[in-house]
């Protein structure tokens, strides 16, 4: 929809089933071929989702089949911040460390 500004904009929703509430998070891991990096979305989620949808995609990530070359950093989760490409996401560490989650052992 365009904004104020004539510019598109548009507010992503959680990704959990049946949940209409708009997006916070992506969950989402590096991935790199050596030459390309970008973050490999897994999924978005709303403050009350992110913890269940982050356990759910958890399996999905470890399962991920790379070609030679490529490799996937660990599973994070992005505070979303509308304008903002994912190069320029934070980590939302503060809500990694609510949900017990450790990158470095992922």
């Amino acid at each position: 929809m365009p904004s104020s500004t004539g510019d598109f904009c548009y507010v992503p929703t959680c990704d959990l089933w049946n949940c209409q509430r708009p997006a916070a998070y992506k969950i989402a891991a590096i991935w790199t071929d050596g030459v390309l990096t970008e973050l490999k979305p897994y999924g978005l989620a709303c403050p009350d989702h992110v913890g269940e949808l982050f356990r759910e995609v958890r399996l999905r990530h470890e399962r991920c089949k790379l070609a030679p070359g490529e490799s996937l950093g660990p599973l994070r989760i992005y505070l979303l911040c509308p304008g903002r490409r994912d190069s320029q996401l934070e980590i939302a560490t503060d809500v990694e460390r609510q949900l017990g989650i450790n990158s470095s052992a992922e």
